[in-house]
This record gives structure tokens, sequence and C-alpha cells, in this order.
């Protein structure tokens, strides 16, 4: 049985060894420590060639290759980690740090290209501080995400980027009032919160970053490298779609 231990959290995963270094890819770090508690138990079975994944008794995917078990099996360790965490706000999205230090928080929900974002950052330089989830502390700052622990100090964060998916839009990055950001956000939670547990916190980061944008998303493959030579200041001021 394999353990991952993710922000103090433990999770068990009963399967094959060739998941380890599937899980290692997604930032996950195995323990041989003893658990205190198995915050979720979750099993790989085999099926000639392919697998079904099970939490506990409950069966979440049947006849499945192993690289997408591990991306479903991801999903769902993220969900238990978010779910038992008390203190951040934990945001659908990616953090990068760029090599002039700027922190930018890329935030959004499925398919609105955050990801690809966040990949291109990296080609250019820019560092990876976290994954599939952006954590937001209670002083408006970002934490690295995936760690063992949780952290205990984050960045400021320079730059909002709130994207959205319209099938057949170009990109159209526009700057975005703190109040525009604020509600952006809201929208990408990644769990059920009281307002009076986040609005004081993201209210906080809103107001403190220096650029607050959002982009709508169809292709962005021309799109990437023009925000990146430009910057984020020349594409927010732009009066009509970036192409």
């Amino acid at each position: 049985m394999l353990v991952v231990k993710c922000y103090g959290k433990y999770i068990s995963v009963e399967g094959p060894s060739s998941i380890v270094p599937l899980l290692k890819e997604k930032g996950f770090e195995l323990v041989t420590e003893e658990a205190p508690v198995i915050e979720a138990a979750f099993s790989l079975k085999a099926k000639e060639s392919f697998f079904d994944l099970f939490e506990g008794e409950i069966k979440l995917s049947s006849d499945q290759t192993l690289p997408l078990l591990a991306e479903i099996l991801s999903s769902r360790i993220h969900e238990t980690v978010s779910g038992a965490t008390e203190g951040p706000i934990f945001l659908r999205g990616d953090a990068v740090v760029t090599p002039s230090g700027e922190t930018i928080l890329i935030a959004g929900n499925t398919f609105t290209g955050k990801t690809f974002l966040a990949d291109a950052f990296a080609r250019e330089g820019s560092s990876r501080l976290s994954q599939f989830l952006a954590v937001v502390d209670p002083d408006g700052n970002l934490l690295p995400y995936p760690s063992s622990e949780l952290p205990r100090s984050g960045l400021p964060v320079s730059t909002v980027l709130n994207l959205n998916y319209e099938p057949g839009e170009v990109w159209d990055v526009q700057e975005q009032t703190p109040g525009a950001a604020l509600l952006n956000l809201i929208q990408t939670t990644a769990r059920p919160y009281e307002g009076a547990e986040i609005l004081p916190k993201l209210a906080k980061l809103c107001e403190g970053t220096r650029l607050r944008l959002s982009g709508r998303r169809d292709s962005a493959i021309k799109t990437v490298g023009r925000i990146l030579q430009e910057g984020f200041r020349a594409a927010g001021s732009a009066k009509k779609p970036v192409q």
C-alpha cells in the first residue's frame, strides 16, 4: 500500500507499483511514515490490461488505462485535501513566479486554458508555485501546492488572471476592477465556503494586486507567445481582442 501526504493529510493508494511515477509526476510525495489518520483510501484493481478505481467500496471508474486513472485519482486526492484542510482557500487554478519575481494567479474552471498558460509561462522560464489548485492564505497570499505539509507563509500576488471559456471566441484580455476580480475568483472555489470565510481573504488578494485581468479562451496557441512577449499590461490595455 502506498501513502500520499499532501498538506499534512494522508491518503492511501493500493495498486501496482507502476502508479508511483505517475503520482510523482503530479507533484505528490509518497511517504513511508505511519499515518496517524487516513483521510481517504483508494484502490486500483486490475482487469486484464485495464483497471477499476475504488474509494473504499465505491467504484469510481472502470476499465481504464493506468495513466487515465492517475488523472482521476489525482483529482480525487485534490478534492480530499481541499475538503479536509481548514484555513486557506482553495481555488481551481495554477500559479507561477516569473523570472522577474512576479507571482501570477491563473484562475479558471475546467477547459478555460489555465494549465496551458501556466505551461507556457514555465517554458519561458517561470517557476511553478502551484498546480491543479491555487491556495490563498488568510493574508491573501498564495501558497505552494501540492506540498507534503501546509506551508506557513505565501507570496503576495502581482497579477490575477481570471479565465473563462466561450466557444468561437479569440483571446480578449482586459483589466478588471477589484470587485469584478473578486466575483470571478469566487466562481472558481474548489469547494463550498461561507461568505464570511472567503470574502475578506479574496478581497485582500484582489485589492493588493497590481494588475487584474480577465480573458476569454478558445484557441490560445497563437496568443500565448504574444502575451508572454509583450507582457500582460500591454495585453490588458488592448482596445480590441488579441489575435
